[in-house]
């Protein structure tokens, strides 16, 4: 099976910057994806004082991917997809990313998307706070009452179905856990790690929420995820906790992305 490769934020800023004066292959270009999150992500950095280094590895994608083509859905609409089996109708979000993206990749300076990228860094931080919030309460109500594992399943697979606009009585939860085996698998052992740590920080933790949201496009079996977090590794190699789909989660060193020749093997291989 011919495989596409997504990235997070890290990956996809190493390959900015080995590749910033040179184009892949078309063959490599048109099986590589951009993750909203990670552009999410990226853009939210613009408001650092690395900027201009940003903004170069951003406008590095159309070097190495198809920017207008290669944009995978939000992950909610992945899982609409997933439980539907049909697209969700069309709204204005992929017209904005695409707008986006393509305001950065023809900006000549940071200084020009400051502004938006301030909003969405506020945004963004909001979120990942509501998220933390939401899982506090989450592990509080867990300790007064300690839930099965099956309680779990069920507390879970409820919140997938409210985000994918399904009914929880049409689908087994166990199929929907299957089908995302790699995302579940993260949250509960989220889940156990908080559990088992009474001064858990959660805000500081918020990012595991975004990190985990990447994990939901892996029901598709042709796409690959290239991460340089190595916070996926027990995902990978703890047999407790190994996902059906560590097949399709590569943790790489950053410094294993360092020249073009280097992004350009590995490509290569990840898609064959």
């Amino acid at each position: 099976m011919d495989k596409k490769v997504y990235f997070d934020t890290v990956s996809f800023r190493a390959i900015g910057s080995a590749l910033q004066t040179r184009d892949l292959p078309e063959d490599i270009k048109q099986r590589m994806l951009i993750s909203p999150l990670t552009i999410f992500e990226i853009w939210s950095q613009l408001t650092i004082t690395t900027a201009d280094t940003i903004l170069r590895q951003l406008k590095a994608a159309s070097n190495w991917t198809m920017p207008r083509t290669g944009l995978l859905p939000w992950p909610d609409d992945s899982l609409f997809m997933l439980w539907h089996n049909t697209a969700p109708a069309p709204d204005d979000f992929t017209k904005k990313m695409e707008r986006g993206f393509s305001l950065c990749l023809n900006s000549i300076s940071p200084d020009d998307l400051r502004d938006a990228a301030g909003g969405l860094k506020d945004a963004m931080d909001s979120a990942k706070s509501q998220i933390a919030t939401s899982f506090e309460n989450l592990v509080k109500a867990c300790r007064t009452k300690p839930m099965s594992d099956d309680e779990v399943l069920d507390a879970w697979f409820r919140g997938v179905a409210k985000r994918a606009k399904g009914d929880p009585s049409t689908k087994s939860a166990v199929a929907i856990a299957s089908a995302l085996d790699a995302y579940f698998k993260f949250e509960k052992r989220k889940l156990r790690v908080a559990l088992s740590n009474a001064d858990y920080n959660y805000q500081k933790h918020r990012n595991d929420a975004f990190d985990a949201e990447q994990l939901i496009y892996l029901f598709d079996p042709s796409l690959v995820f290239l991460t340089c977090d190595t916070g996926f590794n027990k995902l990978l190699n703890n047999s407790k906790e190994k996902s059906t789909q560590s097949g399709q989660i590569r943790v790489i060193a950053q410094e294993d992305l360092d020249s073009a020749a280097k992004v350009e093997s590995l490509l290569r291989g990840l898609t064959l």
